[in-house]
C-alpha cells in the first residue's frame, strides 16, 4: 500500500499503519497542502520542513496515476525546495495525494539506463551518484492478449 485509505476525521489512524515506503511527511491529502499539520503529527522538525534541499516524492493524481517527482539541489548552498514548495510543485501537477520520500543525496532520477538528474553525493555541487538503500521504480506493463 502506498498511502493509507481515507482516514475518517483524524491523522491518528495513520500511526497504526505499517508503510511500504519510508516517508518524511505527508505533503498533500485530498488535493490540499497539509505540510504543517503532518509535521506536527509526525514530529518533524521545523528546520527539516524549511530546509532547501533535493527532494523526492510520490503522489497520485485524481485519475489514479502515480507521479514521482524529484527536484535537484544542494543542501549546503540552500538550493532545492523546502517541503511547502515541494507540496506546491505537486499541486501544479494536479496531484491529490503526495508524500515526501528520501531526499538529499539520495534524490536521483534514472530513465532508460541513464541518470537524468543532477545528484549531489556530499551536499556540495559536485555531480555524482551514491549508493542508496531503496528506490521507487515504475515499470511499464507489457500488454498481452491471452
Amino acid at each position: 500500500m502506498i498511502y493509507p485509505e481515507p482516514c475518517p476525521g483524524s491523522f491518528q489512524c495513520y500511526k497504526r499503519r505499517t508503510d511500504l515506503f519510508y516517508r518524511a511527511g505527508w505533503l498533500i491529502r485530498n488535493g490540499r497542502t497539509i505540510v504543517k499539520h503532518s509535521a506536527t503529527i509526525e514530529q518533524i522538525s521545523p528546520s527539516f520542513v524549511t530546509l532547501k534541499a533535493p527532494r523526492t516524492g510520490l503522489g497520485i493524481n485524481h485519475l489514479g496515476q502515480v507521479v514521482i517527482l524529484e527536484i535537484d539541489g544542494v543542501e549546503r548552498e540552500s538550493k532545492g525546495v523546502d517541503l511547502n514548495e515541494f507540496a506546491e510543485a505537486f499541486l501544479q501537477l494536479n496531484v491529490t495525494q503526495a508524500v515526501n520520500l528520501d531526499g538529499g543525496g539520495s534524490s536521483v532520477s534514472w530513465a532508460d539506463g541513464h541518470v537524468v538528474s543532477q545528484p549531489a553525493c556530499t551536499d556540495v555541487p559536485t555531480i555524482c551518484e551514491r549508493q542508496v538503500s531503496s528506490i521507487a521504480c515504475v515499470l511499464q506493463s507489457s500488454s498481452r492478449s491471452d
